[in-house]
């Protein structure tokens, strides 16, 4: 009889698997969430956000400001949409 190996792996995520995983979670809020955070979460600068969160706003997904994200009630309806733009950046 084999035995399937069962031994756990490592798997470095790429600093765009962080943003997408961070925004995953975070935009789940309906309240939002302060971008302070996100720094403090992934270690990236929030400027790496910028022009997905500019598309974002221009699709009408996301009320955004110098410190807080929230999705609108547009981007709350089409969470996934407004995360997976997030996937991309």
């Amino acid at each position: 009889m084999e035995t399937a190996d069962k031994r756990a792996g490592t798997q470095l995520l790429t600093d765009s698997d962080i943003v997408f995983e961070f925004m995953l979670n975070a935009l789940r809020l309906k309240q939002g969430f302060d971008l302070d955070l996100f720094e403090q979460h992934t270690g990236m600068n929030r400027s790496v956000l910028h022009e997905t969160i500019l598309l974002a706003q221009q699709k009408e997904l996301l009320i955004a400001d110098n410190q807080h994200l929230q999705p609108s009630e547009l981007g709350y309806r089409f969470l996934n949409d407004l995360i997976n733009l997030f996937s991309i950046n």
